[in-house]
């Protein structure tokens, strides 16, 4: 990792222990996920990828168990999560003007998903677009320490 924004974003990655999650369907959506909730993150390192092992509490009270790679590179952080036993690369975030770009988005038929991820101060904020047929959903999530939990 030779970039100064991909080392800040490892930096802060690797000492995740608190995920706030929000999953709204807008306009149009037959799935109606409108859920929030607050969890645990529990964060483990190998070279230069992150693993995400999250447990939410979601608003009506169930429990929301998922598993999340971050992959940093030289020139890139790929994302991938964690479905049927194996983790499945979704984006690749790219800096461009100072930003974070995804490299393309994800097509798994018939959704379209995108992708955006920002660092505001010691937090990121990882959002995930799904439109198709029948969706239309935003799901975010706020990774952040224990220390900043009276800030959302």
């Amino acid at each position: 990792m030779k970039n100064n924004n991909i080392v800040i974003m490892y930096d802060i990655m690797k000492n995740i222990n608190r995920i706030y999650f929000k999953a709204q369907s807008l306009e149009n959506s037959e799935m109606k996920w409108n859920y929030s909730g607050n969890g645990n993150i529990t964060v483990t390192n190998d070279c230069e990828k992150v693993y995400f092992s999250e447990e939410i509490i979601l608003s009506d009270g169930l429990k929301y168990f998922d598993k999340k790679l971050w992959n940093f590179m030289e020139d890139c952080i790929e994302f991938y999560r964690y479905r049927n036993g194996e983790y499945e690369k979704i984006f690749e975030f790219y800096l461009k003007n100072e930003e974070f770009v995804v490299k393309k988005d994800y097509w798994c038929s018939p959704d379209l998903y995108f992708g955006n991820i920002r660092i505001i101060g010691d937090k990121i904020c990882f959002s995930v677009k799904i439109e198709g047929t029948r969706k239309n959903e935003l799901l975010e999530y706020v990774y952040f320490r224990d220390s900043e939990l009276d800030i959302l």
